[in-house]
């Protein structure tokens, strides 16, 4: 019984952390923004770039506080067996599948974002959204849960454990807030089943390494298999 309660008090404290990291980020952009306009103009992806410099600034200080700097126990380390072309693969192929399933949806009103140039594009999402959203859920949250990692099920032949699973839901879960752009649920409902599968296998190799490199890697696939399929669809 002592277990579980301590299992639940830490899992809590793992979602207060993420929704503190998301509020504060979020609050920091808007202020930013009506300080100095024009800055989030000029920047990739608008006030999404200072939202994902929030995340990694946030969840850095908060790892370094937590583990009392020992980050390498948080994913900030080089890692063991990272299998490169298993996961590049695994994170294209859920990109590219997820963006093909929202195109065709019919009336998704889904307000495409104005990510500025080619560079623009890999600069802000594939490489400072890969990483900044990475040490949040998998670096921070995933780290903190670390210990629950005894807890988990067996899904094909693979365990997921409750560390993945609960870094995997709330990474999926982040991506609601493209319901107040005013999109259909059906479209944000297939965005967060494909992020959260995207989570579970980057909170996978993340585990299994010991390393956020993985985690990176696959997150920033992912983008890139996203990208693809709107680009051949729209080419």
């Amino acid at each position: 019984m002592n277990q579980t309660l301590k299992a639940i008090g830490r899992i809590i404290v793992a979602l207060i952390l993420g929704v503190f990291v998301l509020s504060v980020s979020s609050s920091v952009s808007v202020s930013i923004s009506k300080r100095f306009p024009g800055l989030a103009q000029s920047l990739p992806m608008g006030e999404g770039f200072i939202i994902q410099i929030c995340f990694l600034v946030l969840s850095t200080l908060l790892i370094l506080a937590i583990s009392g700097g020992d980050m390498s126990r948080y994913g900030f380390k080089t890692g063991k067996n990272i299998q490169l072309p298993r996961i590049m693969i695994l994170g294209i192929a859920v990109g590219i599948a997820g963006t093909l399933l929202g195109i065709i949806i019919p009336d998704s009103n889904l307000i495409e974002p104005d990510y500025g140039s080619f560079i623009d594009l890999v600069i802000g999402i594939w490489i400072l959204a890969s990483i900044a959203e990475e040490v949040f859920t998998r670096g921070l949250i995933q780290g903190f849960l670390a210990p629950l990692a005894g807890f988990g099920f067996y899904l094909g032949g693979l365990r997921i454990s409750l560390p993945v699973l609960i870094s995997g839901l709330f990474f999926g879960l982040m991506h609601l807030g493209i319901l107040s752009t005013g999109a259909n649920f059906l479209p944000v409902a297939i965005i967060v089943i494909f992020a959260f599968m995207l989570g579970i296998i980057a909170g996978y190799y993340r585990e299994k390494s010991g390393s956020l490199v993985p985690a990176i890697i696959v997150h920033a696939c992912g983008n890139v298999g996203g990208w693809l399929a709107d680009f051949i669809i729209n080419f």
